[in-house]
């Protein structure tokens, strides 16, 4: 699809948008009109790389962490009485 089908969007707004951008988060005709924006400006295009990088590594540092026994344990015995009360409440 060519740039024209699209709104034009600034800098500002590309930048506003950009976490969710990278999060896949916008609606589909939002992010279309981003990613043509990313084609034309590398300024904002290195913006979404770099913040795509840091999502990364930080998504690689959390999954490497290992969660204490206990905390698992109380996280379980939490969502299991979440469940309870909505049995109850339907």
């Amino acid at each position: 699809m060519s740039a024209s089908l699209f709104r034009l969007i600034h800098c500002g707004d590309v930048v506003a948008m950009s976490d969710l951008f990278v999060d896949g988060e916008l609606p589909a005709t939002r992010r279309l009109e981003v990613q043509s924006h990313l084609e034309t400006c590398g300024l904002c295009a290195s913006v979404v790389v770099q913040k795509s990088a840091l999502k990364r590594r930080l998504r690689g540092c959390v999954l490497s962490m290992e969660v204490p026994v206990w905390l698992h344990q109380n996280l379980r015995r939490l969502i299991s009485c979440e469940r309870e009360d909505e049995r109850w409440q339907n």
